[in-house]
């Protein structure tokens, strides 16, 4: 399946980050990112959506409100902002020898407009962002994406919402899997990604109907290691899916839900093309004002459209925990189980699908009212089914965050990433450290 983005990794560069996790190269579905040089704020779970009056976390409460920031006009709100940004990289290629190290500068505008609450509301948010290597010059890129969510709520029962994204960015070698042990690339291959969701919320007494349909293009451009070509472009795709979901109240406190999922991958030469079924059960919870999450459990199963091509199968779930046992003090654990394709071929020739699991935890402690520390963790296991390699991630990293006042917010980071693999050489160790300064307008 290849929405191992959306649901595992999203898009990191250095910070103290969602996932702090390499996944493998392959036709995925992104969503716009978020600042990627500033400590991560953890999402909160579903059921701290549906209570308004329940803990929030650290690092959400100490986040400047949007609404004191930018201007309105005509009944539109406008907010611009310019993060700029400077890491150290002690392996720029993720290679287990022969480390290549580098000061990478960022700098990122991005723009966010919305007409505020209303029964037709919209968000559309747009960004760009510069990277300039000092030493390696030729991995220089320019990224970019946006976003546009619109939302009718025609009754307080019934939410109908639709959501574009697009996003133009360029591949971290980490998050490469490669055939070639210790590879220096000349350039940063480009990745394009489109994706379109329409989907319809109603409630019923105690009951929810939920149902979304999506549609994904993703695009890869072939990268050249040591004259040899690969070619992540088999991995271009056409992805359609519908998501039902329904939910029912067992409490005011607690949501039992059961979901299903269905996709269609169709890839640019009909090799590929696969199909995702998922069917998962869980809960949407509040204990005594502690602890907030989400828990499913379910089974995934991935099968290609070819004869020839075995699929894979097996028990998929999903974790999303906040724990707030002071107001100074936040904790959050999560995990996912995915399968997504590679460019890897196993001895007969088919894709090698990866089996990724995930687990990762995040402490964020406020020490002072606007300065915020916070701690993450991270172990993921990429399981190379039928190819006989596997490998390990361990990530940890430190933020440290200040919020001089609405419009002016600084961080500091550093974050440690060690590969173990199966296969000799495929190994790695990375330290990466920054600072960075978000201005909003």
């Amino acid at each position: 399946m290849r929405r191992a983005s959306s649901r595992i990794s999203g898009i990191t560069g250095l910070g103290v980050v969602a996932t702090l996790l390499a996944g493998p190269a392959a036709a995925q579905v992104f969503s716009v990112a978020p600042d990627p040089y500033s400590v991560f704020i953890p999402s909160p779970p579903p059921a701290a959506l549906r209570d308004e009056t329940g803990p929030v976390g650290v690092l959400q409460r100490d986040e400047p409100d949007p609404n004191l920031s930018g201007f309105w006009l005509g009944g539109q709100h406008i907010v611009a902002s310019t993060v700029a940004s400077t890491i150290f990289d002690d392996n720029v290629f993720a290679t287990e020898n022969n480390a290549a190290t580098d000061m990478v500068f960022h700098i990122r505008p991005e723009i966010n407009l919305d007409n505020g609450a209303g029964w037709i509301s919209y968000n559309f948010n747009a960004y760009g962002d510069v990277s300039q290597f000092v030493r390696h010059n030729s991995l220089n890129n320019i990224d970019g994406g946006e976003s546009f969510d619109v939302t009718f709520d025609p009754s307080e029962r019934l939410r109908i919402e639709t959501r574009t994204n697009f996003v133009y960015s360029h591949s971290d070698p980490a998050n490469l899997v490669l055939p070639v042990a210790n590879a220096t690339i000349s350039h940063l291959p480009e990745t394009q990604s489109f994706e379109q969701e329409f989907s319809v919320n109603h409630s019923v007494g105690s009951w929810e109907l939920a149902l979304a349909a999506n549609y994904s293009r993703n695009q890869f451009d072939n990268l050249t290691i040591n004259k040899t070509l690969l070619l992540l472009s088999q991995m271009n795709s056409n992805v359609f899916g519908i998501d039902p979901r329904v939910s029912y109240d067992l409490s005011p406190v607690v949501r039992s839900f059961v979901s299903g999922e269905y996709r269609h991958e169709a890839d640019a030469e009909g090799i590929l093309n696969a199909n995702t079924y998922t069917v998962a059960t869980g809960l949407d919870f509040e204990l005594r004002r502690l602890l907030q999450g989400t828990v499913d459990i379910g089974y995934r199963q991935h099968t290609y459209d070819a004869p020839g091509i075995g699929g894979i199968g097996g028990v998929t779930y999903g974790l999303k925990l906040a724990w707030y046992p002071t107001e100074l003090l936040t904790v959050s654990v999560s995990g996912t189980q995915d399968f997504t394709d590679t460019i890897l071929n196993t001895t007969g020739g088919a894709p090698a699908v990866a089996n990724i699991k995930t687990v990762q935890g995040q402490v964020d402690y406020e020490i002072l009212r606007p300065v915020t520390m916070s701690a993450i963790t991270s172990y993921s296991t990429n399981d190379y089914v039928d190819v006989g390699r596997t490998d390990d991630l361990i990530a940890a990293g430190l933020g440290l965050r200040y919020v001089f006042n609405t419009d002016w917010v600084a961080s500091m980071q550093y974050r440690f990433t060690t590969r173990s693999s199966s296969f000799s050489a495929f190994g790695y160790d990375r330290n990466q450290a920054g600072i960075s300064i978000r201005l909003k307008f």
